[in-house]
């Protein structure tokens, strides 16, 4: 078995509001298609925050332990101290950010860059029931 295929699944986030993380002894983990020997995660989308970009509640989304977006209008795992909110980043280079939903219900957050850590950026998007959880 190729542990490089899997990534744990580390709770259910939302774009709404944020969720205080809590670290655990185990995750349950979802195999993925292809080996990737860099750090990786999943969050499963706990509310409608990326619906106009065809991603809906319940769906599981992959992200890459990366500290900073390389483009603009990524979906980033983002972090205030222990919460965390999914959030798009539409520039980079802007001092003062806004995070955005891909829902117009949503307000954006407007933040300086400072306030917050990226610690990961979305790259691929899994249906919920395409998604099995393995418990290891």
């Amino acid at each position: 078995m190729n542990l490089t295929t899997f990534a744990p699944m580390i709770g259910e986030l939302f774009t709404t509001h944020s969720t205080t993380m809590y670290l655990q002894d185990a995750y349950p983990m979802i195999q993925l298609n292809d080996p990737d020997p860099m750090g990786r995660f999943v969050v499963q989308l706990g509310d409608d925050g990326l619906v106009n970009w065809g991603i809906g509640q319940g769906d599981y989304l992959v992200f890459r332990n990366q500290g900073w977006p390389n483009a603009d209008r990524q979906l980033c795992f983002i972090q205030f101290g222990d919460e965390a909110i999914l959030r798009i980043i539409p520039d980079l280079r802007a001092t003062e950010i806004e995070l955005v939903t891909a829902n117009d219900n949503y307000a954006a957050i407007s933040t300086h860059r400072n306030q917050f850590i990226v610690t990961g950026v979305c790259y691929d998007v899994l249906r919920a029931e395409d998604a099995p959880l393995i418990w290891m």
